[in-house]
């Protein structure tokens, strides 16, 4: 995520940087996000909002937007937000569950 915005904070407007970001990130929340994995991807969600402000911050010799300006800018357009998409490990039934208790049987389940 930061070697795509070190690449594009001096060459694009911020009003194209953004829909870009805003994109990078539905795709890894849709990748990543499996049950299980909500930490991490809510971790991803905040460090790159550091990385957006550390890189926003080195186009000039100023801090040209600060964290009042970025946290205003994140309520008027803000970023998608990280959720689970797929249940990689669906609930198996009861039945099933008893059934594969039994000693010595095939683990695999009966189709």
């Amino acid at each position: 995520m930061t070697t795509g915005l070190k690449q594009v904070r001096s060459v694009l407007p911020l009003s194209q940087i953004w829909p870009l970001l805003a994109a990078k990130l539905r795709g890894h929340y849709g990748y990543y996000g499996v049950r299980g994995n909500s930490r991490m991807i809510q971790k991803f969600g905040s460090v790159t909002i550091r990385a957006v402000y550390k890189w926003l911050n080195r186009r000039s010799q100023r801090k040209s937007f600060p964290w009042q300006t970025l946290h205003a800018y994140l309520t008027h357009y803000p970023l998608p937000r990280p959720r689970i998409g797929y249940w990689m490990y669906r609930p198996m039934p009861l039945w099933e569950t008893s059934r594969r208790a039994g000693g010595g049987r095939s683990a695999r389940p009966v189709l």
